[in-house]
């Protein structure tokens, strides 16, 4: 019974730090593939800003994504509200890891408005 039950207490543990890493794994420093351009995101406060922008350099430190969160029952998927110039205002999109080096943002109406790699 003790073996059964030291198994089970290590496939936990296993599952739980998996969750744990696969929730950070964007977590971190992404470019625009297409701008000089770096967003960084950090899942500890739930923001992603603008790094660096060598072609807009008052856009440095500026939110674009915030209010990140993982979406319960889902690997590799988050949400937040992303900063919408026409707007003036946030809306929500789905923010998905692709693969190890690319992340894309989805808005509401599934449309991709942007897509960045790893740095």
């Amino acid at each position: 019974m003790t073996k059964v039950w030291m198994l089970v207490v290590s496939m936990a543990f296993f599952l739980l730090t998996f969750q744990v890493s696969a929730n950070s794994h964007i977590s971190g420093v992404w470019k625009h593939p297409e701008k000089p351009a770096l967003i960084e995101f950090d899942l500890k406060s739930g923001l992603a800003t603008v790094k660096q922008h060598d072609n807009n350099q008052s856009a440095n430190g500026l939110t674009v994504i915030k209010d990140i969160k993982s979406i319960p029952e889902t690997t590799h998927v988050w949400s937040g509200n992303m900063y919408n110039g026409y707007l003036d205002s946030y809306v929500v999109v789905t923010i998905k890891l692709i693969d190890d080096s690319t992340i894309v943002v989805i808005d509401s109406k599934e449309n991709e408005v942007l897509r960045l790699v790893r740095e």
